[in-house]
């Protein structure tokens, strides 16, 4: 994209000598007027603020800029390539400010660093793609704020992004996009400390690094297939959530045929999962935050669920896993504290292998047949079946388990299980 834009400036010649001083910004306004289309190279300050309208087009390529003004796009474009951008002025919340329709924002193989002064760009409009880019030490806001029309950010790297209001990197409050493959690194927000997303776009295969919350050092960092969203969360294809540490304030929703997987990661959770489509959990550590009541994770119908090497701590508050209709497969995981509710609720089907379940309140399992083996209960309590509940027709077996201090009802046992269920 950006080898096509500099093919075809190449006609018109417009190259501005590279300069050690600062040029009068109100020249470059007056070059952008006349000739529409200019290119910046080598060494070069903008002491003023420039407004590139329709018609406008300036290219800054291969070169060193030093941005005390502000650019700002009513309707032109703005190609940044190969190059390095330094803000030193506040002067303006953001170094770029999009602000009309039809505007475009393209950058590509940049360093952008805007020295604590504030922001690197804000879009109310338009379309802004950055690609194999580095941005860092923004303040005052998001390093990229967007509602604009169309965003695309892959390949890019964050840090030291810090903003006192919801994301630290990245906010996303309209539009669609794609934001890929970028790492997060020591960013920091009151919300969402790499992203805060309110808006139907894909987040994927990122990678975050010691970014924090604002005031909760506990708290690590989020991505989201996610992001925080105050608006609820749709995942509505496919969605990876790896390597972080995350409070889930907002509702969660995996649609019909989408697919979340979340892999090595910390949640706190506030609202719960809900999934239509498939979930799958490997490694991770879910720990009931401001939830009362209900389970962290309600699975719908689903099409599968899988369950591998995790922790899940109700907190003697909530349960843990509504499966209505789901078939599930859970191995060596851990399931303690729950309340209300039971660890595992109405599976169908479904395997558990290798698992434990520690001071499950309320009972630990629930289950429409399936298999329970090489399971240990400890310290669980229900009037029915406080460990294991197994119901109805559908063939069951509860083998090699080990019971610990569970206590059911005197006229019942710590397992309940019917005619078609086996216990060996």
């Amino acid at each position: 994209m950006i080898q096509d834009v500099l093919t075809r400036f190449e006609q018109y010649n417009k190259e501005m000598s590279p300069l050690g001083d600062a040029m009068d910004g109100t020249k470059l306004q007056a070059q952008l007027q006349q000739y529409k289309r200019i290119r910046i190279t080598g060494n070069y300050i903008l002491p003023t603020d420039i407004v590139l309208y329709e018609g406008m087009t300036l290219l800054i390529d291969q070169a060193v800029v030093s941005m005390a003004g502000n650019i700002a796009l009513r309707g032109g474009e703005l190609h940044i390539s190969n190059s390095r951008l330094v803000r030193t002025s506040n002067s303006h919340r953001a170094g770029i400010n999009v602000h009309q329709c039809g505007s475009r924002v393209l950058i590509e193989n940049s360093v952008i660093d805007c020295a604590y002064y504030g922001m690197f760009l804000r879009a109310e409009d338009g379309v802004v793609s950055v690609a194999d880019s580095t941005i860092v030490r923004t303040t005052k806001g998001a390093a990229i704020r967007f509602w604009g029309e169309r965003i695309h950010v892959i390949r890019c790297h964050f840090r030291d992004c810090y903003s006192a209001e919801s994301g630290g990197a990245l906010m996303l409050r309209g539009g669609q996009g794609v934001v890929c493959d970028n790492v997060f690194e020591q960013c920091e927000a009151e919300r969402g400390a790499a992203i805060y997303l309110s808006c139907d776009i894909d987040v994927t295969h990122c990678t975050y690094h010691e970014c924090v919350p604002k005031d909760m050092p506990f708290v690590r960092h989020w991505r989201v297939g996610g992001c925080i969203d105050k608006k609820g969360i749709r995942v509505q294809k496919e969605r990876k959530i790896s390597q972080c540490t995350a409070i889930l304030d907002c509702s969660l929703e995996v649609a019909a045929g989408a697919k979340l997987t979340i892999s090595d990661s910390v949640i706190y959770m506030n609202q719960p999962i809900v999934c239509y489509g498939s979930l799958e959990m490997h490694n991770v550590k879910m720990i009931c935050g401001q939830c009362e009541q209900g389970d962290l994770i309600r699975l719908d119908h689903a099409a599968s669920a899988v369950l591998q090497h995790c922790l899940f701590d109700g907190r003697n508050r909530v349960g843990i896993l509504r499966a209505t209709g789901t078939r599930v497969k859970i191995a060596q995981c851990f399931f303690a504290n729950t309340k209300g509710g039971r660890a595992v609720y109405n599976a169908y089907a479904s395997e558990i292998l290798d698992s434990t379940f520690s001071y499950c309140q309320g009972g630990a399992l629930y289950m429409q047949g399936g298999k329970v083996i090489r399971c240990k209960f400890v310290g669980c309590r229900d009037t029915r079946g406080a460990a294991v509940w197994m119901y109805g027709a559908t063939a069951g077996l509860i083998q090699d388990c080990h019971f610990e201090r569970c206590v059911s009802d005197p006229r019942s046992d710590v397992i309940e299980k019917g005619l078609a269920h086996r216990v060996m």
